[in-house]
């Protein structure tokens, strides 16, 4: 079963979104995420700017039950999942940013043809069951544009 989510990065707030779907009689899982937020960047820092947020999956239902799952991530609207950006609010400009799925940020976040996907499992209980997943942003340095917010909207599909 398929559920899409939206995951906001952006420099303001925002609530996160759950997805829920039945895997079968008395099983359910739910997807959260936190959206990624930026520090302001600096252009002339030198720096790139890095942030990190928690995805998590979470399932309750028949007990001793294995349940794999993966979480494909979309290209935003860049169109492209190599080259995402962060549009400005309002105006032309837009950020150049890269959403990671390992802390050395050399693992892009994808759809498992474009970057790879990221995959668990989950042994279910009666009790819900959770397993969290840290993922990691950066803007690279040194790109020109005009002062203001940036933001983007990603698809994230989870297939269990």
């Amino acid at each position: 079963m398929t559920r899409a989510l939206l995951l906001a990065t952006a420099l303001a707030a925002a609530a996160a979104l759950p997805a829920k779907a039945q895997l079968g009689t008395g099983t359910s899982c739910s997807v959260s995420a936190v959206p990624m937020q930026f520090a302001p960047y600096a252009p002339f820092s030198g720096l790139p700017a890095e942030s990190a947020t928690t995805v998590t999956v979470t399932c309750s239902g028949l007990v001793n039950l294995l349940v794999s799952y993966e979480i494909r991530l979309g290209p935003g609207g860049s169109g492209s999942i190599a080259a995402r950006t962060l549009g400005e609010e309002g105006g032309d400009d837009a950020l150049s940013y890269q959403i990671y799925s390992n802390s050395s940020r050399t693992m892009v976040w994808g759809d498992g043809v474009q970057g790879s996907a990221i995959s668990g499992s989950l042994f279910l209980q009666l009790v819900a069951t959770s397993r969290v997943h840290t993922v990691y942003g950066r803007i690279p340095e040194s790109q020109l544009v005009n002062t203001g917010d940036y933001s983007d909207e990603l698809v994230m599909t989870v297939i269990y």
